[in-house]
């Protein structure tokens, strides 16, 4: 069996305030590659928080799915998200993931609440349109 894309997780809204308030259209099967990490760029840059604390332990608060989808980074728990997450993440998150992966504390990780109903408000968007 394939391993699961972890990128379709981001793809989906669930029309909450842990997703974007626009759902993503990927027109183009050829590039759906390049739309699925340009959508996770996006998703993460907006919704995930790294903040270092004291004794170099960082908290980091990811989108729901991730904890609806945590098999899907069944190395650590939520934690096992955080690698993977960090080439998508910009270079400032991304370094507070890594240094605190390395550091000797265990990240703390939270989620983003599942809260609200944006259904009603979500539009649709191309990729020349997302951002």
């Amino acid at each position: 069996a394939c391993p699961p894309d972890r990128r379709v997780n981001f793809a989906l809204n669930w029309g909450n305030v842990s997703c974007l308030d626009w759902v993503p259209v990927f027109d183009n099967p050829d590039k759906m590659d390049e739309q699925l990490d340009a959508i996770c760029r996006i998703v993460l840059a907006n919704k995930v928080k790294a903040e270092q604390r004291q004794h170099k332990n960082i908290v980091v608060t990811l989108p729901y799915v991730c904890g609806w989808y945590v098999a899907d980074a069944p190395e650590l728990g939520g934690v096992g998200w955080l690698p993977w997450m960090a080439q998508y993440l910009s270079t400032v998150q991304a370094t507070v993931i890594k240094q605190g992966l390395m550091a000797d504390g265990v990240p703390v990780v939270k989620y983003l609440p599942y809260k609200g109903a944006l259904q009603h408000q979500l539009t649709a968007r191309r990729p020349n349109k997302w951002s």
